[in-house]
This record gives structure tokens, sequence and C-alpha cells, in this order.
């Protein structure tokens, strides 16, 4: 079907065809003769052809296609099993209709501004391949619409294509791609969401793969430039293997309790979630639901005997608060393994509680039944977390820990948390690597504890080239503990450690930041510090250990002066060195120089030839040998060179 002035479908509107339904607001069809239909030129080319459609000419402006609720319950616009229902104009507004296409495809696309959309056709289906360059115009789905492509066939060698959206803004009430196939056959395929508006707002998606046989669900593929409260849902209840969901945007914001979620209910591989911005990703708030909670967040989880899907997350910024989470873990009473959870940013930020429900703002990896917790990987310039958030792989029930790993340049802890936490498995393993700063402030911890039987885990913190700092007096913790286990082991490696006390006793809940990995019942663990030795000496600069010859000048020496000299040998004496107590006696001299600013010289003349004046050396009084010695009247002896010509009593002693 084709009008350029656009389609209307009403209530009253069905579909009653064997094959496949294109409806179009396009001006003209391309064929591969050269043939041109034109709705709106008139022309003389005859109207039958048997040559094959290339594609559809798209005019400036074109018409809106429009499909409104159906008066029949459960009836809707629906094509045969395995065909292609495409909607292809300007902009698309479903309000409150149903499009339905049984293990088939369905394309909507609204494009403005001129184009040639190309038809791609096989024996069953058709598909349809979007210039680069175009400009999409909206997709409208609103008042309940809903967009089934299912897969509920029982034949063999059968492929869902799932549903293909282009457009500028896409705003949607439910799209369901499910894969239903019950029964024994093979090679089931359903292909899911392929999205790529501008801009998707408040809209949900869901994606199910509820076939038992050697099928695949390839889920959800989304690239707006913006996302803004979106919900996309892809869940796997079979033994097989299921694509996920795919999102690539310039930014991605979840809010009021939307949610990406990937569920395996079956035995076979879960769901992936890869999301990619290259701006930011921003995940906050909560909305009650029935009485039930809504958390705004990224999540995988396994609900059976499969593991639970990757969590792959790239962007510029994250932020993660007021009760946002990711989270990749594994529900009660399953039995699989939690996926691994990776992030990589030039920037993260965590903080924060919901207002409503209190539920902590962060990064998790969790297992509540019997199988591991998901690995937590971030990769980051600079790491934030603040007022109770937290990093946290652990291990509720009898699941063990998974590990966390965070490589950053700086780690800022404000009353924030990165946990390794578990009940009855092995302790998870902390790893802080590549570290310039780790600063903990207002009860900050950093924590591998386990509780009953279980062992603590270990605390490796590389700061090779940076400082650990911990506020004093603010009960900033490291720890390893453990309850009736053993105690788990610390190693840190640093320029400088501030703050921060080894203890080997339990902690007290005291101010003291500390360092611990004890047990109360166990052995206690170790605790390595890897610190170089400081020498300060060493970035001082040395004195000679020889008089420093600096000698006056000699300009006015003659052969008759007797000559001076000035010795110096630094100011003050040698440094004391830095473990030596200082005295009282220590003397340090400073450079003088003549304070000239003040002064001033005024009539100063030089006279025409300068007398040259001589002076006399000093003769000094030779030092002779005594040879004599008197006594004076004081009674004292004297020594003197000549003997005294004065008669005595007793003559003077020679003393040659």
């Amino acid at each position: 079907m084709i009008n350029p002035n656009g389609i209307v479908f009403g209530s009253n509107s069905l579909l009653n065809i064997g094959g496949s339904f294109i409806g179009t607001t396009a001006d003209s069809i391309n064929f591969a003769d050269g043939t041109i239909f034109s709705a709106k030129v008139p022309q003389t080319t005859p109207l039958l052809t048997v040559s094959v459609p290339l594609g559809l000419q798209m005019g400036q402006i074109s018409g809106d296609i429009q499909v409104e609720k159906q008066q029949l319950p459960n009836q809707g616009l629906g094509v045969s099993t395995g065909k292609t229902l495409g909607l292809l104009g300007g902009n698309l507004i479903l309000d409150g209709g149903a499009l339905i296409a049984p293990n088939g495809e369905i394309t909507l696309g609204g494009i403005v501004g001129g184009g040639t959309i190309e038809l791609n056709l096989d024996s069953q289906k058709q598909t349809f391949t979007f210039p680069d360059d175009v400009t999409f115009a909206n997709v409208l789905i609103k008042n309940g619409s809903q967009i089934f492509a299912n897969n509920n066939i029982n034949n063999n060698n059968q492929n869902s294509q799932g549903i293909l959206t282009q457009a500028n803004q896409l705003m949607s009430s439910q799209v369901f791609a499910n894969n239903n196939n019950n029964h024994h056959h093979h090679h089931q395929n359903s292909q899911g969401f392929f999205i790529h508006p501008t801009q998707l707002i408040s809209s949900p998606f869901f994606t199910n793969n509820n076939n038992n046989n050697n099928n695949n669900n390839q889920g959800i593929f989304i690239q707006p430039n913006q996302l803004i409260n979106f919900q996309a849902f892809a869940n796997n209840n079979i033994n097989q293997n299921s694509q996920g969901i795919f999102i690539q945007a310039n930014q991605l914001i979840l809010e009021d309790g939307s949610q990406v979620s990937a569920t395996n209910f079956g035995t076979g591989s879960g769901s992936n979630i890869t999301v990619k911005t290259s701006e930011s990703i921003e995940i906050f708030g909560s909305r009650t639901l029935d009485e039930n909670i809504l958390t705004s967040g990224l999540f995988t989880q396994t609900e059976g005997s499969g593991d639970a899907g990757k969590l792959d997350i790239t962007t510029g910024k994250l932020i993660v608060e007021n009760g946002g989470q990711i989270t990749a873990g594994t529900a009660d009473n399953s039995q699989g393994n939690g996926g691994t959870l990776t992030i990589n940013a030039d920037a993260v930020e965590i903080s924060g509680k919901a207002e409503n429900n209190q539920d902590t703002s962060g990064i998790f990896a969790r297992s509540r039944g019997t199988g591991r917790a998901g690995e937590v990987n971030v990769n980051t310039n600079n790491l934030t977390i603040k007022d109770g958030a937290q990093v946290t792989v652990s291990g509720l029930e009898n699941g063990q820990a998974g590990n966390l790993k965070i490589n950053a340049n700086s780690i800022k802890l404000d009353q924030g948390n990165i946990l390794a936490g578990t009940s009855n498995g092995d302790g998870g393993n902390i790893t802080l690597q590549n570290l310039d700063l780790l600063l903990l402030n207002r009860n900050s911890l950093i924590s591998a504890e386990a509780r009953n039987q279980a062992n603590g885990g270990n605390v490796n913190i590389n700061a090779k080239d940076g400082f650990i700092v911990a506020a004093p007096g603010e009960n900033s913790d490291i720890l390893a503990n453990a309850a009736k286990g053993n105690g788990g082991n610390i190693n840190i490696i640093a320029t400088s450690i501030y703050g921060l006390v080894n203890r080997t006793q339990q902690p007290i809940g005291d101010s003291i930041s500390e360092i611990n990995a004890t047990s109360e019942f166990g052995l206690n663990g170790t605790v390595e510090l890897n610190t170089p030795d400081i020498q300060p000496e060493a970035g001082l600069t040395e004195l000679p250990s020889i008089p420093i010859e600096s000698e006056l000048a000699q300009g006015c020496y003659e052969p008759n002066y007797t000559q001076s000299r000035f010795v110096i040998t630094g100011r003050g004496g040698l440094p004391t060195l830095p473990e030596k107590p200082l005295t009282a006696d220590s003397v340090r001299v400073d450079w003088v120089s003549p304070d000239v600013e003040n002064q001033r010289i005024e009539n100063l003349k030089l006279p025409r030839k300068l007398t040259r004046f001589r002076r006399q050396p000093e003769i000094k009084n030779k030092i002779v040998e005594a040879t004599g010695w008197i006594v004076n009247q004081q009674g004292e002896v004297l020594l003197t060179a000549t003997a005294n010509n004065t008669s005595s009593l007793q003559a003077p002693i020679k003393c040659k």
C-alpha cells in the first residue's frame, strides 16, 4: 500500500492476506528494469510490470502512518507466519493499536527529508536497508500499543527476524519478541529487536526465549543518541543461549525505576547486556508499582541452573546515585553462577541511597543461591564512592563470593565501602592496583570479611608509586576478618601509609582507623605492609669534606706584603643527620648582603690619578729560647731570654 499523503488504520481495519504487507507514504517505487511507479506524479509508463522492486523513494515531506486501537479484542494488523509487516513513512503513531507477525519481522521506519529505502526480497520475507545519511522521524507507541514478533511454530528451520525500528525519537508502550516453541523441533531463531532512534523515551521492550530446542534468541539491539526512562527485558526460558541486549548511544539515563534486565530461567547461558555510550550513563532513583519497588539499573540474573549473562559497560562517565544499581547476580534457590560485570569508564561516581526505601546505590555481584557470585572488574581513572554507597561481591547463602578487581589511578572513599563478603563459602578477594592515591574518610571500609565457618578473603592493594591515607579518628578500616574460620591476608605495597594502625586483635569499633586480619575463633591472617625505607638525607646536598677554597682576590699583591687568607667551610658548619638530636649549641649563619636600598652617594669625585700607598710590612718579634729566670716581687718565677745583671744571693740557673 502506498499513499504519499498518509495512511490511517482505523479501529475497524484488519489485514487478511497470506503474504507480507508493506504500508508506506513513499512518493514512488523503483524497479530493477528502471521503471518508476510514482504515486504522486502521473506517468505514461505502463502500470503493469514484471520487474522486481528495488526500493522506495521517500519524498521531502512524507505523510504520517497511524494505527488506532481495534474494537475487537486481541485484534490488530497482522500477517501470516514467517512474513513481514512493514510501516515506512514519516512519523509513525501507534495509538493503542497492535502489530502482529508470528515468527516474522516487523519493521518500523520514519524518514524526513527524502531518501531511498532499499528492498531486499526472498521467498519468505522482505527486509529493508536504510541510507546512512538519512534523517529519521519519530515513532510513537502509546496507550497500550503492542508489537509482537513471536515464535510459536512447530516446524523445523524457522527464523523469527524480530523487530526493526528506525526513528529519530521512539516513545514506546510495550514491544515483545518471544520464542515460545515447546515442541521437539530444531533450529528455531528469534532475531529480536533492531532499534535505531535518535532519542528513546519511556520505552519498555521484552524479548523472551521459551523454546526447548536448539534455538537462539538474538535479543535487542538499540542505537539511539539518547535513552531516557528506558526499559528492556531479555529473558531466556530454555536450554539454549540467548544473545541479550546491545545498546549503543551518546547518553543513557535510567531514572524512576527504569531498567535494562536479562534473566535466565533455563539451563543454557543467560542473555548478555552490552552498553556503550560515548558521553555518560546516569542511573538513579526508584518507584513503587503495585506495592513492588522498581529500582533503576542494569541487571543480569539467573533463576535456574544456567549461568547468568555478562554485563559489559563502556562509557565516558558513569554516575550511580539515589538507590540506582548495577547488578550481576543469582536468585534464591538457583544453581547457576553469576555473570561477570565489567566497567570501563574515565570516571565512576557512586553515592547515596534511595529516598523512599533506603536501597543502597552501588555495583553488586551477589549470589543468593548455591552458585558462585560473579566477578566485578572496574577500570577507571577516578573512582569515588560516598554517602553509604558500595561496590560489592558477596555470597549471601551457600554460594561463594566472587572476586573484585579495581584498576584506578585514584580511589576516594567518603563513607563508602568496597566489600567482598561471604556467609558459608570462601571469602572473595579484593584487588586494588595502579593506585596513585587511596583516600579513606568518615567510616569508610575496605573489607573481605567472612561470617560463620567461612574463611576471610584476601585484600591486595598496590600503590607502589602512590600513597594510602586515612583521616585520623574517623574509623576507616581495611579488614580481612573471620568469625569461626581463618582470617584472610592483607598485602599492601605503597610509598607511604598515613593514619592506619596495624592491629592484631579483633576490631572493637573505636575511632581508630586500622588494618586488621584477625579471626574470633580461628587462626589470624597475615598483614604485610611493604613500604620502601625513606632516607631524608638522600635528598640533601652533600657539602665537601675539605674546606671550600674561596680566597680573597690577589690583585693588590706585591712581594713585600704579608699575605692574608680567608677560608669558609659552609653556612654554619656541616648539617646534622636526620636521626641525630638537635642541640641548643647548633649555630646557623645565613648569608648577609649590604642594604643599599636607602643609601645615597652624592658628589662622589674620583681622583684623576691614584696614589699608590705602600704599607711597610709589620715586623713581628721572633720567639727565642729562654736562658734564665728571675723571681719578681710577688714571688713569681719568670723565664728570661738573657741573664739578669743584678746580683742576688742565689745565682740564676742557666737553661742551656
